[in-house]
């Protein structure tokens, strides 16, 4: 290896040590925060829970209010009010959207990283793609 290969691959070793830092803060620092993450997700769906029976209750209410209108009119000869009409939950638009937005998303349930190969079967550490770790790989492979 010649003297300026050898300090190439010196100062790219540098480079690899001080990027390896960098993610052991980075990630711990990630794994600090992650542990509110739980919290955060039980305290959103706990109001997204309640907001659901509020809207439950307020239909229960009007369904009672129409349902006692039209048994005073009808026990005491009157005719029935005109009356606000009412729309059950599920018909409506934003109650279906907040359900499927809330069942569209999903929670990883594994920690795998596939690493990526090409047609021999020689790793192509595509998986990093973007990140300055896999800039430095094909630096160091020539690629």
């Amino acid at each position: 290896m010649s003297r300026r290969s050898a300090k190439q691959q010196a100062g790219l070793t540098a480079e690899v040590e001080a990027r390896l830092v960098a993610i052991k803060r980075a990630l711990g620092s990630l794994v600090d925060q992650s542990t509110m993450d739980p919290h955060r997700l039980l305290d959103a769906a706990r109001k997204f829970a309640d907001a659901v029976e509020v809207l439950n209750e307020r239909f229960e209410k009007c369904l009672m209010y129409r349902h006692e209108a039209q048994a005073l009119a009808e026990v005491f000869g009157l005719p029935v009010p005109e009356l606000s009409p009412v729309i059950v939950p599920t018909k409506r638009a934003e109650v279906q959207e907040a359900f499927e937005s809330t069942c569209r998303v999903g929670v990883r349930d594994h920690g795998y990283v596939r690493p990526q190969t090409d047609n021999d079967g020689h790793r192509t550490f595509e998986e990093l793609a973007g990140t300055p770790g896999c800039e430095l790989i094909k630096r160091k492979l020539n690629r």
